[in-house]
């Protein structure tokens, strides 16, 4: 019998990299996008490059009402992953209150939300696979974007206590901390290439992680090291670097 796999967050490049992986072992993939003309074109694509049919269901995690009942009449799949993210507007001043509400609410609130209203039903199934794309940008504060770094160290940390939770029902928690990785939402930016990964090679290690039930992966490998550093820099010091 097939496996289920639902991404929060289909249109992703690193969850369309992920989703050809879970094909290959015969998975039965259903995905979100936040509205349906993204939902239509990122199934057509993956049927373009794999010959699969993939379900879609719309969900737009800035809609708190539709966030708060989407398991209500629905099975958790054996496999959750959560691919979704947003740097916010990157025209606008990244602390400007709007856009602080959006980044927190689609990168924490929206993700939290969802994973405590199935974190019972995991219990009562006894197995299966959480898996968040969160960032190394969780790791520290930083004076370019702090909001965004706040929203993925306050993911990291709820990941980390439900997996305390659900690690003796059987159930792996797996929190990505990615790093530099070539994808639409970070396009914007330069990317130093040493640094910067394809979302083919994120989304294979992703896999492969689950697989091995791995829970703190950071991709590339590279980060670990990079941010071991980072967090030993003194505050003193570290508010005054301007990145």
């Amino acid at each position: 019998m097939s496996k289920s796999l639902l991404v929060i967050g289909g249109s992703s490049e690193i969850a369309h990299s992920f989703i050809k992986m879970a094909a290959l072992k015969d998975y039965n993939i259903t995905i979100t996008c936040r509205n349906e003309e993204t939902l239509n074109k990122t199934c057509s694509d993956f049927y373009k490059d794999c010959g699969r049919i993939i379900n879609g269901v719309v969900l737009d995690l800035t809609d708190s009402e539709k966030v708060a009942t989407f398991f209500d009449d629905r099975e958790i799949p054996d496999v959750l992953f959560i691919a979704a993210g947003t740097l916010g507007d990157v025209n606008v001043c990244h602390y400007e209150l709007k856009n602080q509400l959006e980044i927190i609410n689609v990168n924490y609130t929206a993700i939290a939300t969802l994973l405590a209203s199935v974190t019972d039903k995991y219990k009562a199934k006894g197995d299966g696979h959480i898996v968040v794309i969160s960032s190394v940008a969780g790791d520290r504060g930083y004076y370019s974007n702090y909001v965004y770094c706040s929203a993925k160290a306050a993911i990291s940390t709820y990941l980390s206590g439900l997996r305390a939770v659900l690690y003796p029902h059987g159930v792996n928690v797996l929190d990505i901390k990615c790093g530099l990785v070539e994808t639409k939402l970070n396009a914007h930016r330069k990317k130093p290439k040493l640094l910067t990964a394809s979302p083919d090679y994120v989304g294979m290690q992703i896999f492969a992680s689950m697989q091995k039930r791995h829970t703190i992966v950071y991709t590339p490998l590279i980060w670990y090291f990079i941010m071991g550093f980072v967090k030993m820099i003194p505050e003193f010091i570290f508010k005054k670097l301007k990145f």
